[in-house]
């Protein structure tokens, strides 16, 4: 929906305001489903125990993990692109496998 008065941005009551290079549009705001089905609870359950584990490793670990995410890039979206931190590398491997079901690792992979 085209609006054509003072301009505005972000979420104000129902509506969300935006700007474009063409003009200034609103939506309705929307709240998203979330049906806290038992698959979903199992999945922020590993998530959070991976993220609280990453707290139990040593000081030499997590420069481990670090000094190994400097080489590796982020996945580009939105045209950013960039290289990962020692966490996100941590996560991204770790939840995967609590996931699947299987082991954690302190390590890297091939990092021994």
């Amino acid at each position: 929906m085209k609006v054509l008065d003072i301009p505005r941005s972000g979420k104000r009551g129902n509506r969300v305001w935006q700007r474009n290079r063409y003009c200034q549009y609103s939506y309705p705001a929307f709240v998203p489903f979330n049906p806290r089905s038992p698959a979903q609870i199992a999945v922020r359950a590993n998530f959070a125990a991976v993220s609280a584990r990453w707290r139990t490793l040593t000081e030499a670990q997590r420069i481990i993990w670090c000094r190994v995410a400097r080489t590796k890039w982020s996945k580009p979206r939105l045209c950013q692109k960039g290289r990962l931190t020692g966490i996100l590398l941590f996560m991204k491997v770790n939840v995967a496998l609590a996931n699947r079901g299987l082991a954690q690792v302190d390590l890297p992979p091939g990092y021994l």
